[in-house]
């Protein structure tokens, strides 16, 4: 569980850095400040999968379950809907979205949801300019990052 905790946090940080704004900007510090404050909201949870419920832990040890991410996530981050208060998210709410949701399905693949698209190798290559870690690739059958063009579009 701490293993996919980490995962998690690190794919949606590199995410919120990396994909969406050339420069640096208040939308991106805004993104990036938006993405921290809910992976710290999350520390005390067990998070398994988009769409699979979180697992507190009170004081006392006691595990208790909660509503699923998703859910969470929607009444987080209400602030962020349309103006007819509607499921469709503002576009700083649609980036925080996919940070979240791509983070958990990659780090847990055995609890992947519907996943996130409009995404390339490339975005993964300016996330991890060090080189993709073994844990991501793992998730992409026949994964052969020399065959692979920045173009190429991936499924997250």
């Amino acid at each position: 569980q701490e293993i996919i905790k980490q995962r998690f946090k690190d794919f949606a940080l590199r995410m919120a850095k990396s994909c969406f704004y050339k420069r640096e900007c208040k939308g991106k510090k805004e993104l990036i400040s938006e993405v921290e404050g809910y992976l710290n909201y999350l520390k005390n949870y067990q998070v398994l999968g988009w769409d699979a419920e979180l697992i507190g832990v009170r004081d006392n040890g006691e595990k208790v379950k909660d509503a699923p991410l998703c859910n969470d996530f929607d009444d987080y981050f209400d602030s962020y809907r349309g103006h007819t208060g509607d499921f469709n998210l503002n576009k700083l709410g649609s980036n925080i979205a996919c940070c979240i949701r791509a983070g958990i399905d990659v780090a847990n693949p055995d609890n992947w949801g519907g996943g996130v698209i409009g995404f390339t190798v490339g975005d993964l290559r300016k996330m991890y300019p060090e080189g993709i870690p073994d844990w991501i690739k793992a998730n992409y059958k026949n994964w052969k990052e020399d065959d692979l063009s920045d173009d190429e579009s991936i499924w997250l």
